[in-house]
């Protein structure tokens, strides 16, 4: 059998390694031909779901509601314009729920402002000082008897609790305070309320025979 020259073999490594070279070359083409499709059709279906839930829909949306006093317009402003979620909810609802998510503080807004505000404020709308509220708040999250439920807070959801125990308020009244639908302030009226039973058995002792009670 003849023997294969050298040159002869350092010609085949070449020519496989130039073939090689060119597979990947061309796969290489053929990847960046499929991320180039994919990032173009991801940003028309931005431009689509933009243009879709406008700002200019909005804006219209909020005239054909009257009047708008300037903080309103700036609070719409702040939450609409970098958001295209928050233009689709706000397009999706009725009119009288575009009113209520504008008007006023919402119930987280509400209850931090009562936080950080007058003491007696506090009081007077829960029956409760700050720093006991804010340690129920921490007792039933440590105890794990309650958590944030989506878009409602712990702090809040204490709150619309405290706030039917201490007026008795109905549901109607305590949406309209807490900016949140009469479905949300029941079901967090009830989280609330079974996290607080919850509580009992740590707090609640039956009292030893002949043990005095602690003096207030």
């Amino acid at each position: 059998m003849p023997r294969r020259s050298i040159a002869s073999s350092t010609n085949c490594s070449k020519n496989k390694w130039e073939s090689m070279d060119s597979y990947f070359e061309t796969a290489k083409e053929v990847m960046q031909t499929r991320l180039d499709k994919v990032k173009v059709k991801s940003a028309e279906s931005t431009t689509k779901s933009c243009e879709q839930f406008s700002i200019t829909e909005c804006m219209e949306a909020l005239e054909s509601l009257g009047d708008i006093d300037g903080d309103t317009f700036n609070k719409f402003m702040e939450r609409v314009v970098p958001c295209v979620e928050w233009r689709k909810t706000f397009l999706a609802m009725s009119e009288q729920r575009k009113r209520q998510w504008l008007g006023g503080l919402t119930g987280y807004e509400f209850v931090q402002e009562l936080l950080n505000g007058h003491l007696d404020r506090m009081y007077n709308m829960f029956r409760m000082d700050a720093p006991v509220f804010l340690n129920l708040c921490q007792t039933l999250e440590q105890s794990q008897l309650l958590e944030d439920d989506g878009h409602v807070t712990v702090i809040e959801a204490v709150g619309i609790c405290l706030y039917i125990l201490s007026y008795g308020a109905v549901m109607r009244v305590v949406a309209e305070r807490f900016q949140r639908s009469k479905d949300t302030v029941y079901r967090q009226f009830k989280r609330v309320l079974r996290g607080l039973c919850g509580l009992a058995p740590n707090i609640i002792h039956e009292q030893t025979r002949g043990q005095q009670p602690p003096q207030p």
